[in-house]
């Protein structure tokens, strides 16, 4: 295949124009055809970043979505990166919520016993956004983290995601609502949903 433009170009028009212009999706779209190529120019373009007049938290944005991108064709490539320590697990993660391979739902899963409640809670989003059903058992037990943030992401799938929503979560469920005041409300409204639904099926 022919391309109009290097690696290194299309970045370049991306770091300039950012996520939301035509140009710039057309980059991302375009970059994402290269491959591994085109993993390794936008990794490298994190250790010299081309001039940007974009403010931090839109460079960031960028960077998410152009890994999200090429995260479509390359989620292998981009797993064997972090696990070599070459990709952070901060950009990895969240692409790999538009992967498409079962190694990446099971690196995502493997994800929610990270260390950091950050890593965990990344992986609970990305496995969200996947929908897989053996990501299920997983993420109800996911309840029972220590961090508010896990939990809050977790009992708020459940109440807008059905294919979530467990009998099997209840007790976890109940205990969110005895305990945890920033999240019981949400956990009260998902268990009369289950009980609801569970109810209809019988």
């Amino acid at each position: 295949m022919t391309y109009n433009y290097k690696p290194e170009e299309l970045i370049e028009e991306i770091y300039i124009d950012g996520v939301q212009s035509q140009a710039g999706i057309s980059a991302i779209k375009e970059l994402s055809q290269f491959g591994k190529e085109g993993v390794d120019a936008i990794i490298l373009s994190l250790e010299s970043p081309p001039t940007t007049t974009l403010s931090a938290r839109n460079l960031m944005d960028l960077l998410s979505e152009t890994f999200w991108a090429l995260a479509s064709d390359n989620s292998d490539y981009l797993i064997d990166l972090m696990l070599e320590g070459r990709l952070s697990k901060t950009w990895c993660y969240p692409a790999l919520g538009n992967a498409t391979t079962e190694r990446s739902i099971d690196v995502l899963i493997n994800g929610l016993s990270e260390k950091e409640s950050m890593l965990r809670w990344l992986c609970v989003e990305a496995l969200i956004q996947r929908k897989p059903e053996r990501a299920i058992s997983p993420l109800v037990e996911r309840l029972k983290d220590r961090s508010e943030l896990v939990k809050s992401a977790i009992v708020t799938a459940m109440k807008h995601h059905k294919w979530l929503r467990t009998p099997d979560a209840l007790p976890l469920l109940k205990s969110i609502r005895e305990k945890c005041p920033g999240t019981w409300n949400c956990a009260g409204e998902v268990i009369d949903l289950i009980i609801e639904e569970n109810t209809k099926m019988k």
